[in-house]
């Protein structure tokens, strides 16, 4: 590997660079002198006080130390408060006992600590509003999150939310904890969804003129400075209430269930959790890494476990039927030397109060452990980075780059600052490159790079990575930055953004397809398939409901797990129903879909090849069928994967499966082209860092993967070469989850992750040409 002309770069070798820069790292105490042992008990697990004299004997005698009880689940309460009313699983009104109070007796009486659980934003669940008056939702209606077109957010199934950005909020909020903080005998804090339910909220008119106020632009006209303000306003109302409360009470704890993904985390939920820990103003997180993938589930901790900063970090972990994940997982935090973990849920360890097996087996495997006891730092963490910044944020080949940093803790005192940049998709550091940062002379938290490097000679992706210590004392401070994937763009741009905001607003729209003349299908759960014009616009009857059952009878239209345009003009659909996968087909102009085929078996997602052939991916593998729904090939994984989606192309003879497990795209190849039925692994396609993004293969070869933790789309060529980069536009490409091209390539169509909050689709044209 060369080093880059004209900067300063040092070689090291890889066991001594994992010496100074890592091994402070893994080596520093962050063991307890009893690992934590929590379990989740929520609200609709107690309802008498010998509901929760059975939950605390039940935890006490299965090993548990740790009780996280909620207390507050949509605005209302099970304790007697000042400020908001009785939970509406209580009546609504005062149940002549507090919840709270004998919560707290029964879990000390049994050794065990509880921290007073809280969903912190939600302000009311379900389709209708509270009957209380005097309950948020009712009270106050101006204080709950607005969509982009500035429209309060419906009532639901699920959780309607409170604007962290507003001051009245903050100031709710506040009430609450600190009235909690002065219960006596409580022992902590647990915060839940205290995020924003997804991206696409906070746009009433206070909090768009409390940005401009701020920053002195739109919203609109800075995504990440968007984003980056309402993070901050959670941050800082967390700040402001941890310095108070533990200035009363030190030892009191501050706890947060946390996003499990990280890479979801900041640009999906505006969470930012490494940041909390930093600062010193959240003592225990509880990342709620629920999945029976146990490759995934380390990963997800990896990405966590070294921004601790001495603080606790506590996996959560899903109660499954199968017993031996729960214990593998168990295994892997153990392995890894985290503080403790945390069950979900109570209920499903002792349903109706009746131990299952698992937790029979561990209460014969733990001991009755001590309270947990651990330090607490005083503070933030002596060094850490508040941001690292490639500038250009999107450089090109032909750029110059620097590298800016931005330290948090003792900055004064750090001496040097060092930036590792590599090239290996992973972010592996095997032999790295160091090109050292200057201290800014006015703003001596701000470190650069003085001199520029040349992007020629670097492959199209790498990760830069910042390192701060103080000389001569570089094993026990170094401190590392979150890893930084920097894309090189040496493509030259055939598609540009055409409109960042294309469409009406959708919650949760999953698969999309789009045609020659700009049209594009969308489906949109509760909603059904929309079929937008070319410039965004929905047409009378232009939403389809229904499909034709074999007998000619109108059935709804619900769970699309595929959509795709077929050579032949028309458009397939594939929809899971009552443990089958039903095959559709419609004429673009049609407002009526006719069955097909009906295969056994429920698919997670579906894509067809040109010929109308039917590729349905299951956690498993994944299988081939042929139009009239027989069965051509079977493929399994080997173990147990976590897929995103599925792609294949036109001819059929490849296959294309995003893995969220290794966040790459894996390639299966027809072994005997237009022989047998039968697939091999391929090598991977050239991406990395995929996360929940999806793969599409378009009839003309153009094949599109989407990049959810960095923000932007790979346009590759049938040959799997890369012919553009989507990212940026105005707005700001966010998340993609899925992508579509129409048939000729001119059109490309975005799906952003809304998470819980309505989004519209993005825009690309076609502006080159070029000979492949």
């Amino acid at each position: 590997m060369k080093a880059l002309a004209g900067t300063r770069f040092l070689r090291i070798p890889l066991f001594s660079a994992w010496l100074i820069f890592f091994v402070p790292l893994l080596t520093q105490d962050y063991l307890l002198c009893q690992p934590i042992r929590a379990v989740w008990v929520t609200r609709w697990d107690y309802r008498s006080p010998g509901d929760i004299h059975n939950i605390m004997a039940n935890l006490a005698g299965a090993g548990f130390n740790l009780v996280l009880f909620q207390v507050r689940g949509n605005g209302t309460v099970f304790y007697p408060s000042r400020f908001e009313p009785w939970a509406e699983e209580l009546g609504g009104r005062d149940p002549g006992w507090n919840p709270l109070a004998t919560a707290i007796d029964e879990a000390h009486s049994q050794g065990l600590r509880l921290y007073a659980w809280l969903n912190v934003f939600p302000g009311w669940r379900g389709k209708q509003p509270p009957a209380n008056p005097q309950q948020l939702f009712n009270a106050h209606p101006d204080w709950f999150l607005a969509d982009e077109d500035g429209t309060s957010l419906p009532l639901n199934p699920h959780y309607v939310w409170l604007n962290p950005v507003l001051p009245q909020v903050q100031q709710h909020l506040s009430n609450i904890v600190q009235e909690l903080a002065a219960v006596p005998g409580l022992d902590g804090l647990h915060f839940d969804y205290f995020r924003f339910p997804g991206p696409g909220a906070s746009y009433d008119s206070t909090t768009l003129a409390l940005f401009r106020q701020t920053y002195g632009i739109s919203a609109w006209d800075s995504t990440e400075l968007w984003d980056r303000f309402r993070r901050d306003a959670i941050t800082s109302w967390l700040r402001k209430n941890y310095r108070k409360i533990k200035a009363a009470r030190p030892e009191f704890v501050f706890s947060a269930a946390i996003i499990g993904d990280y890479d979801n985390g900041p640009d999906v939920f505006l969470q930012d959790s490494h940041r909390w820990l930093a600062e010193g103003i959240m003592d225990a997180v509880f990342p709620m890494t629920y999945t029976d993938d146990l490759r995934l589930f380390e990963r997800w901790l990896k990405r966590h476990a070294p921004y601790r900063h001495g603080r606790a970090l506590c996996p959560g972990i899903m109660v499954y039927p199968d017993t031996a994940t729960v214990f593998e997982e168990l295994r892997i935090v153990r392995k890894m030397g985290l503080q403790g973990f945390s069950l979900f849920a109570y209920s499903s360890l002792f349903p109706d109060h009746q131990p299952t097996e698992l937790a029979r087996v561990l209460g014969q495997r733990w001991q009755v452990a001590p309270v947990p006891q651990f330090e607490i730092p005083a503070g933030p963490a002596p060094l850490y980075f508040r941001r690292v910044q490639v500038l250009p944020p999107h450089p090109r080949a032909a750029d110059s780059l620097r590298i800016a940093c931005t330290l948090g803790g003792d900055s004064s005192a750090t001496d040097s600052l060092a930036c590792l940049t590599l090239w290996e998709n992973d972010g592996i550091f095997p032999v790295p490159q160091i090109l050292r940062l200057r201290r800014s002379t006015s703003r001596p938290e701000i470190w650069y790079s003085g001199q520029t490097v040349s992007p020629q000679g670097i492959s199209e992706h790498f990760y830069a990575q910042a390192v701060a210590y103080r000389r001569g004392q570089v094993r026990r401070t170094a401190v590392h930055s979150e890893l930084l994937h920097v894309i090189i763009d040496a493509t030259t741009d055939r598609y540009r953004q055409a409109s960042g905001r294309f469409g009406p607003l959708m919650l949760q729209p999953s698969v999309l397809a789009a045609d020659d003349s700009g049209r594009v299908w969308v489906w949109e759960p509760g909603a059904g398939l929309h079929r937008l014009t070319a410039d965004g616009k929905e047409t009378p009857r232009s939403t389809m409901q229904t499909y034709q059952d074999s007998n000619g009878r109108a059935r709804p239209l619900k769970n699309i797990v595929g959509l795709q345009f077929t050579g032949d003009n028309r458009l397939r659909a594939a929809m899971v129903t009552s443990g089958r996968t039903l095959i559709l087909t419609a004429q673009p102009e049609d407002s009526v879909f006719l069955l097909q085929t009906a295969i056994s078996g429920q698919a997670m997602r579906a894509a067809f090849d040109g010929r109308g052939r039917i590729y349905l991916l299951q956690k498993d593998g994944w299988s081939v069928f042929a139009p009239d729904g027989a069965q051509l090939a079977s493929v399994s994984f080997g173990r147990r994967h976590s897929p995103n989606g599925i792609a294949v192309s036109p001819d059929g003879e490849t296959v294309l499966i995003s893995c969220r497990t290794e966040g790459i795209v894996h390639r299966w190849q027809r072994a005997a082209p237009g022989g047998a039925w039968v697939y091999t692994r391929a090598q991977d396609l050239p991406v990395a860092n995929v996360g929940l993004g999806g793969v599409f293969w378009g009839l003309d070869g153009t094949v599109l993967v989407c990049h959810v933790p960095d923000s932007y789309v790979t346009v590759l060529d049938r040959h799997f070469r890369t012919v553009d980069y989507l990212i940026g536009g105005k707005p700001a490409l966010r998340v993609p989850r899925a992508a579509v091209s129409s048939p000729s390539g001119e059109l490309i169509y975005v799906l952003p992750t809304g998470g819980m909050t309505p989004v519209r689709l993005q825009q690309w044209k076609k502006i080159s040409s070029q000979a492949e």
